[in-house]
């Protein structure tokens, strides 16, 4: 890249922070994403808000029900004499693998 590539490189970019700079600014104890500037963003936001957040709150909702069933099948009451089984390789390959 010659010096003429390099200056409208830097020269375009200092041209165009001043849009860049016409998001909206985060509130404090907000919820959500920023507001987009471009429609981009807007879609982007749809996106996480309409297929993330979904999938996302049901794989927290499963590990939560996890960890219940494990905190309350495996306690001390309900189970004096706990396994030695240290190591399972084929559960451990697939749980890799997943």
């Amino acid at each position: 890249m010659n010096m003429k590539h390099t200056f409208f490189l830097i020269l375009g970019f200092l041209l165009l922070m001043p849009v860049l700079a016409l998001a909206a600014e985060p509130v404090n104890w907000g919820l959500g994403l920023q507001e987009g500037a471009s429609p981009v963003k807007d879609r982007m936001i749809s996106f996480h808000n309409g297929l993330l957040m979904p999938i996302i709150t049901g794989i927290t909702i499963f590990v939560l029900i996890l960890l219940i069933i494990v905190v309350v099948r495996f306690n001390r009451r309900s189970n004096p004499t706990p396994s030695k089984t240290t190591h399972n390789l084929p559960l451990e390959v697939i749980w890799t693998a997943v």
